[in-house]
């Protein structure tokens, strides 16, 4: 079972978006564009995007650290209050692979 590749592919899709967000709020075609370049199966909404801008305001404080140790503290904080429930999928012809979140969560 691959893990590496999940855990990297959430960590590019959100310094994509908080790139991004840093040049305005996060439109639809931005969000989609960027699941769709990272390969996630997700269907970006309207609705996702004002919870997704605020995430990707707070994974700045993350990302602009100025020591890893508060990095690993922002995004310990972070991790703290995202629901994720681990789980093995099997999709879209690929092997046993890890999934954090619930089969019906949005994008955001």
């Amino acid at each position: 079972m691959q893990f590496d590749h999940y855990a990297n592919r959430a960590a590019e899709v959100a310094a994509d978006l908080v790139n991004a967000r840093l040049d305005g709020p996060l439109s639809l075609d931005a969000v989609t564009a960027t699941l769709h370049e990272h390969d996630v199966p997700v269907q970006a909404t309207a609705a996702d995007l004002p919870p997704l801008n605020v995430l990707a305001d707070e994974v700045v404080s993350v990302f602009g650290a100025d020591t890893v140790k508060d990095a690993i503290a922002a995004l310990n904080d972070l991790l703290a209050a995202t629901p994720m429930t681990p789980r093995i999928a099997v999709h879209d012809d690929r092997g046993p692979h890890l999934h954090v979140e619930r089969p019906e969560a949005t994008a955001a």
